[in-house]
């Protein structure tokens, strides 16, 4: 299998190489020459960003030999690009005409399951690079490589890329529905090992890593045979180097890109710098323009508007929104059925959040779905005082396989309408953990509760979920839509930025 999977990635990378001048190899004495490698990841398809990414390719790619890496989650995040068919494929369209040179698979490329990965990856003309996910027995699938080879200016880069498998069962991160086709290896363990390999091959080795910040720190700390370790995951903005190894992360929505500036001389590397650009500071590209917006033109429906914000909500105020909505809905969609059900207390985690804030004015149909781009549901049902402060110091309190924090975790994720603090360890053995949860609620009672899906599959015992909990078929986006437009109708959307819960020392 191994030889296997080197024929067909040496076959991938004949195809994807990008070469520079022809006479590349044969540069005069003591001329130095570049190569630039420009590295994004966690797109999360904010398409409106494009336009700046073109500027610097372009910059680049007029000045010498340049390849283009991404290192995962490309897609969900923007409704012009998820509600696409196949979900996502706006992504690839533009991927193809930035020429890409090679893309890592993030944990949400997963999201819309197997039939639409796999369109995604057959749409691509450039290598999809992932050395640790394999599809199960009797799948089809098209090819994943485990590495891919380029050369320019007589150097060899070799590349290989890793999604995380923090979670149990070894997987990434995300609904264990996307994950039932595919089988993966530890990612760090792969990495290391492709590195090994690889370095016998290549001048220069890139890990295009879906781990996250803190895996590449203990990954890169092990010393393995590679240059740069090109995160994504954590959405952390990061340039640091740990025993020699360069570790570059660019946040999330492609707020900025690194670039990797080789210089080589006789064919061979004499140095490597590293800048992080920020995007926001580079001029756009006018036909990028006019291709995002040929793309938004598709779906004319999501620019209409469904209401106004009276003021602008910040990350937190549009998170109370979600939590409101959910607090104000009376009637779910449960199996074709009207179910009338009145919440005291409603849950929404912070992550699903992903709409980073609103202006006044318009909300379009677009921003509702972008708040929201992972399909939850309301689940709605009794839990006791008791049971609710489990289900946050749990989530609190989440730890990874790999024995690191969960990325999510260790912050008031769980934003609600209840006011409540969490209450952090005082002695090194219970730090960085939360000890109790203070609010106002009995612990033998049972309130009326509506939360997201996400919460009810990941953060509360299943046996309590079967006996207590209802999934409904409402969308929260759905009932979000609603809210905005009941609001509006009473003089606008007036958010609350304020963060309702808190945090505090045991000691204090």
């Amino acid at each position: 299998m191994k030889k296997l999977y080197l024929l067909l990635a040496t076959l991938l990378c004949l195809g994807m190489a990008y070469y520079g001048s022809g006479d590349s190899v044969r540069q005069p004495s003591g001329e130095v020459r570049h190569i630039y490698i420009i590295t994004t990841n966690d797109i999360h398809a904010n398409i409106n960003a494009i336009p700046r990414l073109a500027t610097v390719v372009g910059n680049y790619r007029s000045k010498g030999c340049t390849l283009l890496f991404d290192s995962g989650d490309r897609v969900v995040g923007n409704a012009f690009v998820d509600k696409a068919e196949p979900a996502g494929a706006p992504m690839i369209e533009i991927f193809k005409r930035l020429c890409y040179n090679a893309v890592g698979l993030g944990n949400h490329e997963f999201d819309k399951l197997r039939e639409n990965l796999a369109a995604l990856i057959e749409m691509s003309d450039f290598a999809t690079v992932c050395a640790n996910v394999a599809v199960r027995e009797g799948v089809e699938f098209p090819e994943v490589v485990p590495y891919a080879l380029f050369e320019c200016e007589g150097v060899r880069i070799g590349v290989t890329g890793v999604v995380d498998t923090e979670y149990e069962g070894c997987r990434p991160a995300g609904k264990p529905v996307g994950f039932v086709d595919f089988r993966f290896r530890p990612d760090v363990a792969t990495a290391a090992a492709w590195c090994d390999s690889l370095a016998e091959r290549s001048d220069f080795t890139i890990v295009l890593s879906h781990m996250g910040y803190d895996t590449d720190r203990m990954f890169a700390a092990e010393r393995p045979a590679c240059d740069w370790i090109a995160g994504g995951h954590s959405h952390t903005i990061v340039a640091d180097d740990v025993e020699g190894i360069h570790i570059s992360q660019n946040g999330k929505n492609l707020g900025f890109v690194t670039v990797a500036d080789i210089s080589v001389g006789q064919g061979r590397i004499t140095g490597v710098e590293y800048t992080q650009i920020d995007l926001s500071e580079v001029e756009i590209d006018g036909e990028y323009m006019d291709m995002v917006n040929e793309i938004k033109s598709r779906m004319p429906q999501l620019n209409e508007k469904v209401g106004e914000a009276a003021a602008a909500a910040t990350h937190d105020g549009v998170a109370n929104m979600m939590v409101d909505a959910l607090l104000e809905t009376t009637e779910y969609d449960v199996e074709g059925k009207t179910k009338t059900f009145t919440p005291e207390l409603s849950f929404y985690h912070f992550g699903g959040v992903r709409l980073a804030s609103l202006l006044p004015g318009d909300i379009t149909l677009g921003d509702v779905e972008n708040t929201d781009p992972f399909e939850s549901t309301a689940c709605i049902g009794t839990l006791s005082g008791r049971e609710i402060r489990r289900m946050i110091l749990d989530k609190y309190n989440a730890y990874a396989d790999n024995g690191n924090p969960d990325k999510e975790s260790h912050y008031l994720y769980f934003r609600s309408n209840l006011p409540y603090e969490v209450v952090l360890g005082t002695t090194p053995a219970e730090l960085p953990d939360a000890v109790d949860v203070v609010f106002d609620l009995d612990d033998d009672k049972e309130y009326n509760v509506v939360l997201c899906n996400y919460i009810t599959e990941n953060y509360i015992d299943q046996e309590i979920v079967k006996r207590k909990i209802t999934v409904t078929d409402s969308k929260v986006t759905d009932l979000l839509r609603d809210y905005v437009v009941r609001h509006t109708a009473e003089g606008g959307v007036k958010p609350d930025n304020t963060v309702r819960q808190s945090q505090r020392s045991g000691q204090d």
